[in-house]
């Protein structure tokens, strides 16, 4: 019996650019597309790349914009039991300029293939905000990102009860003690309820507490010259609040592409299916998402303090 079945990922498509939905099939004789909007895209008649299989080019339109577009599906025509009919599949628009370098990388846990997965995502606001990073009441810390401008970060600050430890792009300061960043040699210190190791681009620090990991900031640059911090933890696991706390507390079900060579994935966060882009970074691949279906029904604004 002759069946066909697309894959339950969303079919993501660049503004202005074009992508394919690929099949294969045994006893098909020809196919359609059924539901796409004929204002918002346009399909290609069916191309063969091979005995059993093929695909349909799909290019959108001017009047296209990001989120969903359609729901289709594909009605064929088979020699075994005449017309039949495929699951559907949604088409979203995409916007490129969303692709740029993510700054927040953290990995979760797929409940789907019981294995972990790496995501990355951008967060936005307004210079000078804070944004609470991360957080665990006890032992009562909390570290906070300060916004250089919109989405880098010139100060992460980390606060156990009445005690912060700063560390900016000049140096780390605690109380009335500030140390520059070294050029050509590490220290290590302990000051108060906090261990840290200061290289000339790098400071490792460690909370003298039970259960939060050690966090990493390093100098980076964007442009030509601008500099701005980077934080990343040792792990997450341990993370209860915070931006990387709920992000944690979700539950995933990854679905790569079935078209070949294809970058374009999509998750299942909770109960959303959101789209999301295989992004590699130096020796670092990452599926890049949408912070807003990270935090559904939460927003950023939920994170950032003024």
């Amino acid at each position: 019996m002759a069946s066909i079945v697309l894959s339950p990922s969303p079919l993501n498509v660049a503004l202005g650019g074009q992508n394919q939905l690929g099949m294969g099939f045994q006893g098909v004789t020809s196919c359609k597309v059924v539901g796409a909007d004929p204002n918002l895209m346009e399909i290609s008649p069916f191309i063969f790349t091979g005995f059993k299989s093929g695909f349909f080019r799909i290019s959108l339109k001017p009047a296209a914009s990001v989120g969903l577009l359609s729901a289709i599906h594909l009605l064929c025509m088979t020699i075994f039991n005449g017309e039949i009919k495929s699951n559907s599949i949604e088409v979203h628009g995409i916007d490129n300029s969303i692709m740029g370098d993510p700054h927040f990388f953290q990995v979760v846990f797929d409940s789907k293939k019981n294995s972990t997965e790496s995501i990355c995502y951008d967060v936005t606001g307004k210079s000078g905000q804070l944004i609470v990073i991360a957080s665990k009441s006890d032992p009562g810390i909390t570290v906070f990102g300060r916004l250089k401008d919109d989405y880098y970060m010139h100060e992460i600050i980390i606060a156990k009860l009445d005690k912060n430890l700063t560390i900016s792009l000049k140096g780390i300061r605690f109380g009335d003690k500030e140390i520059e960043w070294l050029s050509s040699w590490t220290k290590e210190l302990r000051v108060a309820d906090f261990t840290y190791k200061m290289t000339n681009s790098r400071v490792d620090v460690n909370v003298v507490t039970k259960d939060f990991p050690t966090m990493s900031v390093t100098r980076g640059v964007h442009g030509i010259s601008s500099m701005h911090l980077n934080v990343e933890f040792s792990t997450t696991d341990t993370i209860e609040g915070g931006l990387m706390g709920h992000v944690n507390r979700n539950n995933y079900q990854f679905f790569n592409s079935v078209q070949r060579f294809s970058a374009y994935g999509a998750v299942k966060v909770n109960s959303i299916m959101a789209p999301a882009w295989l992004k590699t970074m130096g020796h670092q691949s990452c599926w890049y998402m949408a912070l807003k279906n990270l935090l559904a029904p939460s927003t950023i604004k939920d994170y950032i303090r003024d």
